[in-house]
């Protein structure tokens, strides 16, 4: 496997940073994860731009413009030469000393792995979904500070889910361990709001296949018995894509099958990548 770091290809075996890091040391760095479609990265241009968000918000000076990072991407998708591949793009503040203004030279890694399909069945029948109690520091950053998203990776394998939601301290329902969610209520669909939640890029376009299908989107915060509630539910993400949940715990949700307006936006979404 080939990746990129600190503006050179080499082997992954041979690829090293710093102890010294702040990424390592302090998860003082953002990232993105993005994945191909007939070899070609979908939307890059505003995983990018988030990325860079990320990395302002942090006060991460970055020396790349988005044209040289796309760019690079795009040549470890074809050196890695995968039918399909997931990627991730990391940024930190490299060897910084203490100092945690600016960066004098910050880390830069392009990694490209194969993609694994998640299993049909999810699609077809739904997820089951596990809960637990933490929420993401920072929502508006993409940051390396992942210890929400760790413990809701550790109950949903525990449990023997397929994800975990986040309810945070208010007791609302923010989002998955690593995916947005959604409710379906009265042919309305809820997302909790940006204030709360890491805005995903495949969220995003959720909410613009469903102006384009007539069906009401607000961005509200809801509660756990809200969700269970709910007529139906989904989850959305980069590899996941769009993904019905039918059981939250033990609760099923709705009439326990894919709902008519999860399958039109997964319709729909299909019809998009293509």
């Amino acid at each position: 496997m080939t990746v990129f770091l600190n503006g050179k290809f080499v082997d992954a075996n041979d690829a090293k940073i710093s102890v010294f890091d702040h990424g390592f040391l302090y998860g003082d760095g953002c990232f993105e994860t993005l994945r191909t479609y007939r070899g070609k990265l979908f939307r890059p241009k505003e995983h990018l731009e988030r990325l860079l968000n990320s990395a302002t918000g942090l006060k991460i000076d970055i020396p790349w413009k988005i044209t040289e990072l796309e760019q690079w991407m795009n040549d470890a998708v074809q050196k890695n030469n995968f039918s399909e591949s997931r990627l991730r793009i990391t940024i930190t503040r490299g060897n910084n000393s203490y100092n945690f203004i600016g960066a004098k030279t910050p880390t830069l890694l392009i990694v490209v792995t194969e993609l694994t399909p998640h299993p049909q069945e999810i699609y077809t029948k739904g997820a089951k979904v596990e809960i637990v109690e933490a929420e993401r520091l920072l929502p508006q950053i993409k940051s390396h500070n992942l210890l929400a998203s760790t413990l809701g990776q550790q109950r949903k394998a525990e449990k023997g889910f397929y994800e975990s939601l986040l309810i945070n301290r208010d007791g609302y329902v923010a989002e998955g361990s690593i995916t947005n969610f959604f409710i379906v209520k009265d042919k309305k669909i809820l997302t909790a709001p940006e204030t709360l939640v890491l805005s995903g890029i495949t969220r995003e376009l959720v909410m613009e296949l469903a102006e384009k299908l007539g069906v009401n989107l607000e961005e509200k915060a809801f509660a756990l018995q809200e969700a269970l509630a709910a007529d139906e539910a989904f989850l959305s993400g980069t590899t996941l894509e769009i993904c019905p949940v039918t059981q939250i715990q033990e609760r099923q949700i709705g009439d326990g099958k894919v709902g008519a307006i999860t399958q039109k936006l997964m319709q729909n979404f299909y019809q998009y990548i293509q």
